[in-house]
C-alpha cells in the first residue's frame, strides 16, 4: 500500500495516474482547501520503480476542463525482507565502518551484491554510499 497525496483547486475531481508496465488511474475528490489522497494497493505492480502524478477535472458549461499534470513522483515496490546482510554498512563484520567498508562497495559497484546494496534496490550505487557515510566510524 502506498499513499500518494497532493494539493489543487478545491473541491474538484483528481485522476491520478500510476505508471507501471499497465497504466493505472485512481481517481479522488479534493476537500474545500483542495486537498486530496488516496491509498494504492500495489499488489498488481510489479517488483520495481514506478510514478505517479496527477492532474484535475472541472465540469463548466457542460465543457470538462482539465489541468496539466503534476510533477511525477517515484516510488519503489519491493519486498518486505528480514534482517539485511550486512546491517549499518559494516560489509565486513567487524563492528566498524571504515576504508575495508568502503573498498568493499567500490568492488561491487554496479552490482547486485546484497550486502553491499544497502537499501536493498538491485544495484549498489551512490545511494549505499550514502548509507555508508551515515555509519562512518572511521
Amino acid at each position: 500500500m502506498v499513499n500518494i497525496y497532493g494539493q489543487s483547486v478545491p473541491e474538484t475531481k483528481i485522476n491520478i495516474h500510476i505508471h507501471s508496465d499497465e497504466e493505472f488511474v485512481e481517481e479522488a475528490n479534493s476537500d474545500e482547501n483542495g486537498k486530496w489522497t488516496i491509498a494504492f494497493d500495489t499488489t498488481p505492480l510489479e517488483i520495481d520503480f514506478h510514478t505517479a502524478k496527477a492532474l484535475f477535472l472541472v465540469e463548466q458549461d457542460e465543457n470538462v476542463i482539465k489541468s496539466g499534470f503534476s510533477k511525477a513522483v517515484s516510488f519503489h515496490v519491493g519486498k518486505v525482507g528480514g534482517e539485511a546482510a550486512c546491517p549499518e554498512a559494516d560489509l565486513n563484520h567487524d563492528g566498524r565502518v571504515n576504508l575495508t567498508d568502503f573498498s568493499i562497495l567500490l568492488f561491487y559497484w554496479n552490482t547486485d551484491n546484497e550486502c553491499a546494496d544497502q537499501n536493498q534496490n538491485g544495484n549498489v550505487d551512490l545511494v549505499d554510499f550514502s548509507i555508508m557515510m551515515y555509519y562512518w566510524t572511521g
